[in-house]
């Protein structure tokens, strides 16, 4: 449901196999997605903790699912940044995606938002190594480049944002326009 855009109806489902199946942190990392995508951060903070707590951040094995411990560990973290990001903690959100990263460092989702709170709090010299090691792992990521270039711009690195317009024509022209004007301001 959440991955076709229904997300009250994803909440509806999450919320009753969340009383069913109260141990699975699979359900309340879902849970936290949706909420997430609802604007509802309050309730994604509270089910992302509570998956962080089911999964134990102490290295026991997870044995419900199909994902990895670790990955979905991370995924928490992910969704728990994310929500204190979309309230504008962005110390909370960046300590969160911070840590998600560091339990898998080749999540470049959650790299991505660290980049995108980081930015938001105005701390541009961090945005852009988060965007950077965005690149490193997907260097062909269009919104990657876009974003860094943006954190250039808001730092008056003129040259450097111009890198990531060059880089940026070729993979999304859309992207790399929006991305000029904003350069010419």
């Amino acid at each position: 449901m959440a991955r076709l855009g229904k997300y009250e109806d994803a909440i509806k489902i999450y919320e009753e196999l969340k009383v069913q199946d109260s141990g699975n942190p699979e359900v309340f990392n879902n849970l936290a997605v949706a909420y997430n995508e609802r604007n509802r951060h309050r309730e994604a903070i509270d089910v992302s903790k509570r998956a962080i707590e089911l999964l134990g951040d102490t290295g026991q094995a997870y044995a419900q699912g199909f994902q990895e411990r670790n990955e979905l560990l991370s995924y928490a973290y992910k969704n728990l940044g994310n929500a204190y990001n979309g309230l504008g903690e962005y110390d909370n959100a960046a300590t969160a995606l911070k840590r998600s990263t560091t339990i898998a460092p080749a999540n470049a989702a959650a790299y991505f938002n660290l980049g995108v709170t980081l930015y938001n709090a105005k701390r541009f010299s961090e945005a852009i190594e988060a965007y950077r090691k965005v690149l490193s792992l997907r260097p062909s990521l269009a919104q990657a480049h876009y974003n860094l270039g943006l954190t250039y711009v808001a730092i008056n690195d003129q040259k450097s944002a111009m890198e990531q317009y060059e880089a940026l024509k070729t993979i999304n022209s859309d992207l790399a326009k929006q991305l000029e004007k904003a350069i010419k301001r």
